[in-house]
């Protein structure tokens, strides 16, 4: 058991010859340390049987340990003494080996813990894993990053993750992305190492495909929209949800499509803007969804926004097709309610043309 982190009495004793009576020669150089046998093997039963059974060293000989660094070292040992260690993203995945490698169980949850608690460390561990591919830091970090895809496709170190880690994501079926999205992150990736990646691009993208067969979901709840709908040209509105407990906002859904057959060229598509307004922040999304004789659904999905009780946020959604008109609801539209978790009220712009949206996606 850890002592108390206020005990200055263990704190000294990391490294300390004081009361000494196990040493080891740490890293790639053999770095010296001192250890303390009792404690060591109260912590951990690969220490027990090192100390007390068939893996006991010569007597007066220091314990070799080559593959691990004289400062993870410390900080395991700050972690068995008196429950003090220093845990940052750039040490985590070497901190996880030295606790897998001496079965020290508290210490690996404590290292997940901080990969929960650090989101934006989250790209970097997982790259890191990558020489070491332990699956529960894979799972915490996929956990992260399929809740939050948007927010990490923006971040600059997610072009320097490596085709394997890339694979581990597209392979997530509940990222909370569109196709679209993906797709272009995906050739964005190949593309930053000037060639470097030709073709993993492609790898990746029928990873997608497969999955796209198979269905991918978003886990999320749907606040889901009803309406007569008709064709006419372009269409505005403005949504305000205020959160009535703490609540997050992923994407909308919109109908897309046309309702009498006609042909229809490939250039086809309707552009969609989303406008989101919440506290001082105001970022515009833009997409392009191909139109089709029939009616499907297209998810528009940005970043996760974070609405604490009472805080509102507001979207300005509108759609314009190329070259044809637009789908939209006639005569008024409805929605489900939820009050205990959101309130809703909507504002036209100019007209009474408003979008056919499908859902909006939220989780609480």
């Amino acid at each position: 058991m850890a002592a108390p982190v206020d005990n200055l009495h263990w704190q000294k004793l990391v490294n300390s010859k004081d009361l000494s009576d196990v040493e080891f020669t740490v890293g790639s150089d053999s770095t010296l340390i001192c250890g303390h046998r009792t404690p060591l093997a109260l912590a951990s039963d690969v220490f027990y049987r090192m100390f007390l059974g068939a893996l006991v060293p010569s007597a007066g000989q220091p314990i070799s340990v080559p593959d691990i660094e004289p400062e993870i070292f410390l900080e395991m040992l700050k972690f068995i003494y008196y429950d003090g260690p220093n845990i940052t993203a750039d040490n985590l995945v070497r901190l996880y080996y030295a606790a897998e490698k001496y079965n020290l169980v508290r210490f690996k949850e404590r290292c997940l813990q901080f990969v929960a608690n650090h989101e934006e460390a989250m790209l970097q561990i997982l790259n890191d894993n990558g020489e070491y591919n332990f699956q529960r830091i894979d799972d915490s970090c996929l956990k992260i990053m399929s809740d939050n895809p948007v927010h990490f496709f923006e971040a600059p170190n997610f072009l320097e993750l490596s085709l394997e880690q890339m694979q581990k994501i597209v392979n997530q079926r509940t990222l909370r992305c569109n196709t679209e999205q993906l797709k272009a992150v995906l050739e964005k990736w190949e593309n930053h190492r000037n060639g470097d990646r030709q073709g993993s691009a492609q790898t990746l993208m029928a990873i997608v495909d497969k999955w796209n067969q198979q269905s991918r979901y978003f886990q999320l709840r749907k606040l889901s929209f009803f309406g007569r709908m008709a064709e006419n040209q372009n269409a505005s509105a403005k949504i305000s949800i205020v959160a009535q407990g703490k609540l997050n906002i992923y994407g909308v859904g919109l109908y897309v499509g046309k309702l009498k057959t006609q042909e229809l060229q490939e250039s086809d598509k309707l552009s969609i803007t989303v406008e989101l307004k919440h506290k001082e922040s105001n970022i515009r999304y833009a997409a392009e969804a191909q139109l089709r004789k029939d009616v499907y659904v297209f998810d528009f999905m940005f970043k996760r926004y974070t609405l604490e009780a009472d805080s509102m946020i507001s979207l300005d959604i509108h759609t314009c097709a190329t070259t044809s008109n637009v789908l939209f609801y006639e005569e008024g539209m409805q929605w489900t309610e939820d009050l205990r978790v959101l309130a809703l009220s909507m504002k036209l712009q100019g007209h009474y043309y408003v979008p056919a949206i499908a859902y909006i996606l939220y989780d609480n």
